[in-house]
């Protein structure tokens, strides 16, 4: 999560120096994103940062993007995919 964060910002700030004051990250509430490391580290960038509250996961906006894909037909040709 923290190198993920890590690229984020540098990203962020190439785009806008001042993304901080116009910007808030919104994150569920997986165990990861909580951990005691990622929040010294959020807290240390000052990262504006907001979490969902318990189990709101229909509210998140990726969710949204992910019903709008299931929507499709991704397999059309009915290939079927084997794993080792």
């Amino acid at each position: 999560m923290i190198i993920f964060l890590l690229k984020l910002i540098k990203v962020l700030d190439g785009k806008d120096s001042n993304w901080r004051q116009k910007t808030v990250l919104l994150m569920d509430n997986a165990s990861y994103h909580r951990s005691k490391l990622v929040s010294a580290f959020v807290k240390e960038k000052a990262i504006p940062l907001m979490f969902f509250g318990p189990y709101q996961f229909r509210t998140a906006p990726v969710e949204r993007a992910f019903a709008f894909l299931k929507s499709f037909d991704l397999n059309p040709h009915k290939i079927k995919v084997s794993t080792p």
